[in-house]
């Protein structure tokens, strides 16, 4: 499974922003930003767009239904 938190680290680090930087703009305290990067916090929907909109990413969801099974005909 892919983790939210390393990607948004990944995205910050190729960005060349510190955890703070990335707070300030957001918003958001840096220990909140470390959590969330850590995996040890879900952010909160409205923490998620804010720290997106700071490093400039889209967020793609992909929903697959019933779990992925097919539907029969």
């Amino acid at each position: 499974m892919i983790n939210l938190g390393h990607q948004l680290r990944a995205a910050r680090i190729e960005q060349g922003l510190t955890q703070g930087e990335v707070a300030t703009r957001a918003g958001l305290s840096q220990g909140t930003v470390s959590a969330i990067e850590l995996g040890r916090m879900d952010p909160s929907l409205k923490a998620l767009f804010a720290i997106l909109r700071v490093l400039d990413l889209a967020l793609v969801l992909t929903t697959i239904p019933n779990g992925g099974a097919k539907n029969p005909r």
